[in-house]
């Protein structure tokens, strides 16, 4: 509703005390656009403090509590916003000023021996004190009071809604408390501005036609800018962000040097910017680094007052501009300044849209876990060095925080006439003291930087410190690494079948290899290579050997033979398809295909006339006595075909130094010896092989194979049986074999080597749960291209990380660079890229890929993953997935495999896997497919407390068991499509009478004839005041109190209902039943109930 003129007191103000002590009427007012959106807030969920807004100043000296309490009266009746409580009325927000015919100014005595401690004490109750949340519809939104330290000490501490207030706000009353309390001292009259105005008055003016069209103007310019812009700033947070903001914070303070800050005002003043400005390109900068984003809105406050009339007045004005920023790296700071100026210009010149105008005209994808359109702000405030001039008294600005944050990061900067500060508030849900306390070092370091390099891309300058390149480089073993190494750096420079007939003279005896059918000890599986490599002898010309064998044993003797003959091996799979099978021979060109009985027909037909024929009856006859051909570490080992990004698979070479590298490594950091016994899963087409072929032959271990496609069940006790000490497994496996332990797993296992996949916190507090306290989870991390990479130790015990598992630090001789969008280095989040002169040689026939994806720099060569990470503050290395993993809906970035682990950590739920598919109209839609006892409905409920709106999926698919591919992973291209369910907009009657009520009400409110089943309210022009007046009559018909978060959770009709039966599930039945009835009355038993109703 709207409040006329004739239903306000006159006169509304008046600018003196004295003329003040009648006392006026209450009268009701509008809300300004700016309350309310803050009353929409406050009516949807528990903000607490998140908007109190408190002030507290030290005050030191001979106070008099009497004139000071004078003082708060003068306040109370000068400003009527201090007065106010808020209603609604069908939905219809108002206020009202109300008389205070009492005002006491609290004493409070603060205990303590010391002035120390009672300072001390106060800021710990001044913080509770202010975090009291309050009831706009039953108390005035304002609290003042004194709390004693001693007889010369008191701190004013004043909080206040920000419904009613603003930062300029609290400067008024500052002054206008401090004035008259300088002028009651002296028995004289305040000499305060008159207020000609009240801010009801700027709440008329906001509704004025002529206000309305300018403001209509002003929304096309913020539609152009922000139209494209990213719907969120994706930076890293500590732990997973809640599905709905709880508003929980903390803040962090630090202090720029007086001498910076001078030069950062010199440069300003050269480069035609504010100081605001110059701050506001290096704020932009950092969040681009840590959010991996060149592209980035900051909301920034902008006083709002935009009439002389308004501007001694305390009330809500701030308005919050959205400026957004691109900070290209290629870009130079002196560039940066310039396209920040012209941004900030031309929003200033637009700054009379209210925020909430500007949300409702922008309709962004409704997410309740952060603030709509920018999720950091930046202010930069100047204050004078004391408040006010005052006899025998001094005042200082006493620091306190509510607890509280309305933003994911809120930077802000107070600069006086000595110094400069900077004050972070974060939000606590989010983000760790020591990660904000690395942002705020990142601000200071850059900000030092940039005045020496106006003119440098700023790609070229880091803002990095010491200790945390120290950190990143850090590998924290579990063990201590003593000067004897497992396998010595001087090993790497000779080659593979070197150091294999070095453990054969060790262990000649010893079990080198174990299948289901085939046993080889060391001096039998080398025998066979030598005969295999006399085969071969006078048979090569391009020394590329196809290998064709089902999982097993022979096929390891065929590729050690192969490097025995001087050859290079190609690994192919029997059970991939003839088309890929035929594209790598095609591409290969190999000299001969050796295979094994069973795969003899397909070999014939991929290579006729060269196929040769290996069995273990004859792989350990005694060989001639050829030795082998000489290698050297350029000599290329193997050729491994991966999945390519354009759909043919590309072939990854490795030379003999590379594996040398990794398993030297693997060893040293993993402490592998001949006393292991490490598994085999993957097969020898998939580079995870690598790791437990060379891993056990190379270290006098012994090797167990084990072929994935006959399925997991079993692999528990075939662990136990042969003693298996290292297994390497990707996650899902791991998960499905753990899951069937009856009890803890074998002691005999010391490591599990996970890979592959991400893993999950689930992951290792089941690692916790199941395995013996002195076995260690190794997180490892490494492409075809770069075997073993980074490795994460987690020790049995350990506490589980929140949020993702981090993958770790780079192992010997590699360094992990992590490229922006533009390729260049950046710092804290990018793509990841490995340096080091042991990545593959490239692809094979492949030039112009690998100009793509493997560079050089300064002499060492680096390779571009593809894959996505970011520095955790502890140093370690965070895989964030691939893109192809990442999509987007309705404009936000969801990363798939956090709506996985959400679904993973319901105790129902055994597999996840989660998929984007394209629905009707080309929209992404997200499926889930379980494995577990999970009703869809159970999910869908617990996943809304933990995920928000966009992420939750649309679909649950039951599943017995989830695919595997034969490397171990979850086969997602063998998963069934989704039921079919329609996603079109053709309307559909809501079933239920009770369903067909509320139906009838959304209509009403919006203004439409008719509102179908699957209709949403706000993509049907509904907005947060019409969701106001939808929750009222739902009240009004039905009884029912609904929290306004409910219409906005469930903004699809069918939803909403469903969510009113959880409140109340009597409600339909009892409609059904009423209408039965009624419908069963004759006309006179209806004309007689309505009677009685009318007369009661």
């Amino acid at each position: 509703m709207v409040f006329s003129k004739d239903e306000r007191a006159q006169p509304r103000c008046s600018s003196h005390l004295a003329r003040r002590h009648n006392v006026r009427s209450i009268r009701m007012t509008n809300l300004g656009r700016n309350q309310r959106r803050l009353w929409v807030l406050e009516e949807m969920q528990d903000l607490g403090a998140a908007y109190n807004l408190p002030c507290a100043v030290l005050v030191e000296g001979t106070l008099d509590f009497e004139t000071l309490s004078r003082c708060v009266r003068l306040l109370f009746d000068r400003h009527e916003a201090l007065r106010t409580i808020f209603f609604d009325e069908q939905g219809m927000p108002g206020q009202r000023i109300v008389d205070v015919p009492e005002v006491a100014l609290e004493l409070e005595e603060v205990s303590g021996s010391t002035l120390d401690e009672r300072l001390s004490a106060a800021r710990l109750r001044l913080n509770q004190w202010c975090s009291q949340p309050f009831d706009l519809r039953s108390e005035i939104p304002f609290r003042v009071g004194l709390f004693r330290l001693d007889e010369t000490s008191h701190i004013l501490t004043m909080v206040m809604h920000h419904i009613v207030s603003d930062a300029w706000s609290i400067n008024v009353l500052l002054r206008d408390l401090w004035t008259s309390y300088a002028a009651f001292a002296a028995r004289e009259e305040p000499a305060l501005p008159p207020l000609t105005m009240c801010y009801s008055d700027f709440a008329e003016w906001q509704r004025s036609s002529a206000t309305e069209d300018a403001i209509e103007k002003q929304v096309q310019y913020w539609k152009e800018a922000l139209g494209d812009a990213p719907t969120g700033l994706e930076l890293p947070t500590d732990q997973v962000r809640p599905a709905v903001q709880s508003y929980r914070g903390a803040v962090h303070r630090f202090t720029f040097p007086a001498e910076l800050i001078a030069r950062v005002n010199r440069l300003a003043r050269e480069e035609n910017v504010t100081t605001f400005m110059y701050f506001l390109t290096v704020f932009s900068i950092v969040l681009s680094r840590w959010s991996g984003q060149e592209d980035v809105v900051i909301g920034s406050p902008t006083a709002g007052r935009v009439r002389r009339e308004f501007e001694d007045l305390v009330g809500f004005f701030v308005n919050m501009l959205p400026l957004r920023l691109r900070p290209s790296s290629n870009q130079s700071f002196r560039e940066l300044l310039a396209n920040t100026r012209k941004i900030a210009l031309e929003a200033y010149a637009n700054q009379d849209v209210p925020f909430d105008v500007l949300v409702d005209a922008m309709q962004p994808a409704r997410d309740f876990s952060r603030h709509p359109v920018f999720q950091a702000t930046f202010a930069l405030q100047s204050i004078a060095d004391d408040i006010v001039a005052l006899p025998n008294l001094t005042l200082q600005p006493f620091d306190l925080h509510t607890g509280a944050a309305k933003f994911d990061i809120a930077f802000t900067m107070t600069t006086t006439s000595a110094d400069a500060s900077g004050e972070i508030e974060y939000a606590a849900d989010l983000f760790s003291p020591n990660a904000i306390e690395l942002l705020a070092g990142h601000l200071l370091t850059l900000t030092e930087r940039l005045t020496e390099r106006h003119d440098d891309p700023i790609h070229q300058i880091s803002m990095l410190g010491e200790q945390e390149n120290a950190a990143r480089a850090d590998r924290e073993l579990p063990w201590s690494l003593d000067s004897r190494l497992l396998f010595d750096r001087a090993e790497v420079e000779t080659d593979l079948i070197s150091r294999f007939d070095a453990q054969v003279a060790r262990f000649p005896a010893a079990l080198a290899i174990a299948d289901d059918e085939v046993s080889l000890t060391y001096r039998e599986l080398q025998s066979g290579t030598k005969r295999i490599a006399t085969e071969l002898a006078g048979r090569m010309q391009c020394g590329r050997i196809a290998l064709l064998f089902k999982h097993g044993a022979l096929m390891t003797a065929a590729m050690l033979g192969v490097l025995r003959a001087g050859g290079s091996y190609v690994p192919l799979d029997p059970n991939h398809p003839m088309d890929r099978l035929r594209f790598i021979i095609a591409e290969t060109q190999p000299d001969r295909l050796l295979t094994d009985i069973q795969c003899v027909e397909i070999a014939t037909e991929l290579l006729p006339n060269h196929v040769d024929v290996i069995d273990d009856g004859n792989i350990v006859v005694k060989a001639q006595t050829q030795e082998h051909v000489q290698r050297d570490p350029a000599s290329i080992a193997y050729i491994l075909y991966t999945s390519g990004t354009t759909g043919a698979p590309n072939g990854v070479i490795q030379n003999d130094g590379n594996v040398l590298h990794f398993i030297s490594a693997y060893t040293n950091a993993l402490k592998l010896t001949s006393n292991d016994r490490l598994s085999l899963f993957p097969p020898y087409t998939f580079d995870a092989s690598v790791m437990d072929v060379y891993g056990a032959l190379l270290n006098g271990a012994s090797l167990y194979v084990r072929d994935l496609r006959i399925g997991v069940l079993g692999i528990d006790t075939w662990l136990q049986e042969n003693e298996i000490s290292v297994w390497h497994s990707t996650p899902t496996v791991f998960r499905q074999v753990v899951g069937n332990f009856a009890g803890l797993a074998p002691r005999c296992i010391r490591l599990v080597v996970l890979g592959g996949e991400e893993v999950l916190p689930s992951d290792l507090s089941l690692f916790n749960e199941k395995f013996t306290k002195e076995c260690i989870l190794v997180n490892g991390f490494g492409p075809t291209e770069s075997t073993v990479t980074t490795q994460y130790f987690f020790p049995n015990g350990k506490t589980v990380p929140t949020g993702r598992v981090p993958i770790g630090n780079p192992t010997d001789l590699t360094e992990i660079i992590l490229l922006d969008s533009s390729g260049n280095p950046g710092e804290l989040q990018g793509e990841i890229a490995i340096c080091s002169d042991h990545i593959a040689l490239g692809y094979f026939n492949k030039p112009h890929l690998n100009d793509a994806r493997f560079l050089s720099s300064k002499g060492r060569r680096i390779y571009r993953t593809g894959d996505f990470g970011r520095w955790r503050v502890d140093g370690k290395l965070e895989f964030l997935g691939r893109r192809d993993h990442q999509v987007k809906v309705r404009g936000f970035r969801v990363e798939l495999g956090e709506i996985e682990a959400n679904l993973l950590a319901l105790p129902e739920v055994e597999q996840a896997v989660v998929l984007a598919i394209v629905g009707v109209g080309g929209d992404k839609e997200l499926v889930a497919y379980i494995v577990g006892r999970a009703s869809t409905a159970n999910l869908s409920s617990q996943l809304q407390k933990a995920l928000p709106d966009y992420m939750l999926p649309t679909a649950y698919v039951l599943l017995e068991s989830l695919p595997i591919t034969p490397n171990g992973k979850v086969d997602r291209r063998a998963l069934p499509p989704p039921p079919k369910r329609s996603f079109d907009n053709r309307y559909v009657e809501p079933p239920t009478t009770f369903e067909q009520e509320v139906a009838k009400i959304w209509a009403e409110v919006l203004g439409v004839p008719r509102i179908g089943y699957d209709a949403d309210f706000f993509q049907s022009g509904g907005h947060s005041l019409k969701a106001m007046q939808v929750v009222a009559r739902i009240h009004n018909a039905f009884g029912i109190a609904l929290p306004l978060l409910t219409i906005f959770s469930n903004p699809v009709l069918r939803h909403f209902c469903a969510a009113i039966l959880e409140v109340d599930s009597t409600v339909s039945t009892d409609l059904d039943e009423a209408r039965r009835k009624v419908l069963s009355m004759s006309d006179v038993e209806v004309r007689a109930l309505l009677q009685q109703m009318r007369t009661s």
